[in-house]
């Protein structure tokens, strides 16, 4: 008798439970892997030759939990108006508070296109932000469009929420990328 009294307390206690959801909304579970995390954008102001797709900002939605949201991004731009993501205005938004971004494991490519916007040479792919401060990848020649390509994870301390903002800027530009109920 006391066996039953007990597994129908916690039954009820999981019904409850269940009802009553997390305390937080935040994205479904297995919500990152899907095309639905993925964003794009341009910064305005980005001087691309009339080929301003090879400039575009991606970022995709990468965890969320309780107390933190992480994103995958990569930023190009031209060289003379690149910068490390450290030095940019990075910032997210969730349920009406604003966090600082942490900045993880920075890499840097640098691609030189042709008018085409195709990829004509690889200057150099995936280095370390440090390395690349000291890294000289010469001139280019002819009709040649030189993107920096920048690209970490940056994770922001902020509660769970099914509503989004990463906020991106620097140099005069910027760039929000939302994530949420249309």
């Amino acid at each position: 008798m006391r066996y039953l009294r007990c597994v129908r307390e916690v039954l009820f206690l999981a019904l409850l439970s269940a009802c009553a959801g997390p305390s937080t909304a935040g994205f479904a579970p297995g919500y990152p892997a899907t095309e639905a995390a993925h964003r794009e954008g341009m910064m305005s102001g980005e001087d691309a030759r009339g080929r301003p797709d090879l400039l575009k900002e991606e970022a995709t939605l990468s965890s969320q939990d309780e107390g933190s949201v992480c994103f995958d991004l990569v930023v190009r731009s031209a060289p003379s108006d690149d910068m490390a993501l450290g030095e940019r205005e990075l910032a997210c938004q969730s349920a009406a508070v604003t966090g600082e971004m942490a900045v993880n494991g920075e890499r840097v490519s640098v691609y030189d296109y042709d008018e085409d916007g195709q990829i004509q040479n690889v200057v150099t792919e995936r280095i370390t932000a440090d390395a690349y401060a000291s890294f000289d990848h010469g001139a280019t020649e002819g009709d040649v469009l030189r993107v920096v390509e920048r690209s970490a994870r940056l994770c922001c301390a902020v509660e769970a929420s099914n509503d989004v903002t990463l906020r991106i800027g620097g140099g005069g530009r910027s760039l929000a990328l939302r994530w949420g109920p249309d």
